[in-house]
């Protein structure tokens, strides 16, 4: 099902028409036009800029591809005006978020415009994320991430329905999580997530001290592994959010992290919704969690009010 998604997606954004090739590069030839009139301060940035829309007008001669409508008014009425660096950024994003679905498909280099993404995100200001959704990874862009989360890029990772994820390749990953100062978000559902790789997650989790949302919706966990990362929490000291529901958890992992769970003082919410079990065979069970959950954020609120960590 999923895998047709990126096909569809494509065929959105994919079209023939010559123009918008002609109007980013005109628009790059006005880059660097601009550049020779800024301060020396300036300059650099915003030769960074040029050079990023050279390296996608070339990606856009390739695949043939243009904006939306929407995003193609917003490009030619820039080109009717003084444009700000910040500005160009954004339009710079629009165009990036158009090629990377279109360049995965393909099953082309993406490595590049990561790079460009992250840069141009780091320098409007937004919130430094990085999504891969319904494609296999290649090496290069999985190191890319790696590097990014492991030089402190990146708050926010999102990889769903990655068919190759839950590789040798996922040790990588989880290795740079382990030590990320400001990741704080991350979502690895979807994927066929083999015990092996929960044992490498929760060691990361162990590590790490920044991590504050965990989502793991259908990612074939089962109640050894809840175990695993359960255990991993009572070592834990940032964890506030993790999402486990549509997977395979059975009444006997719930009964056995209830007890585990009470050890750990500082996640206070846990979905555990839509997994193999019935409410009713694990009521106490769940009250435990649940109370542990409240104590939790008790102790959280307590925390914030004396300034304490």
């Amino acid at each position: 099902m999923f895998e047709q998604l990126p096909n569809e997606l494509v065929i959105s954004i994919i079209s023939r028409l010559n123009s918008y090739t002609c109007n980013i590069l005109a628009l790059s030839s006005k880059l660097f036009y601009a550049y020779f009139l800024l301060n020396d301060y300036r300059r650099i940035r915003f030769l960074e800029i040029a050079n990023s829309f050279q390296e996608v007008h070339q990606c856009i001669v390739k695949l043939n591809l243009q904006l939306p409508i929407k995003n193609q008014k917003i490009l030619m009425s820039y080109m009717d005006k003084d444009i700000g660096e910040k500005q160009l950024a954004r339009l710079l994003m629009e165009v990036v978020n158009v090629l990377i679905p279109a360049c995965q498909s393909r099953r082309l280099d993406c490595k590049w415009l990561l790079n460009i993404e992250l840069h141009t995100k780091d320098f409007i200001g937004e919130e430094r994320s990085i999504g891969w959704y319904y494609q296999p990874i290649d090496f290069d862009s999985l190191v890319t991430i790696s590097d990014a989360i492991l030089g402190n890029k990146i708050k926010k990772l999102s990889m769903n329905w990655c068919a190759n994820l839950a590789s040798d390749n996922f040790q990588l990953l989880t290795k740079s999580m382990s030590t990320s100062k400001i990741l704080s978000e991350v979502d690895l559902s979807y994927n066929i997530l083999i015990s092996n790789c929960i044992v490498i997650l929760a060691e990361a989790l162990i590590l790490n001290h920044s991590i504050i949302k965990l989502i793991l919706v259908n990612s074939n966990i089962g109640d050894i592994d809840l175990n695993v990362i359960v255990n991993a929490l009572v070592t834990n000291c940032s964890l506030l959010d993790l999402d486990l529901s549509f997977n395979n958890i059975t009444e006997k992992g719930v009964k056995y992290s209830g007890h585990t769970l009470s050890k750990n003082h500082f996640l206070v919410h846990l979905n555990l919704e839509h997994n193999k079990f019935k409410s009713s065979d694990v009521k106490n069970d769940m009250d435990m969690i649940n109370k542990t959950l409240c104590r939790n954020q008790d102790e959280r609120n307590i925390r914030r009010m004396t300034g304490s960590q």
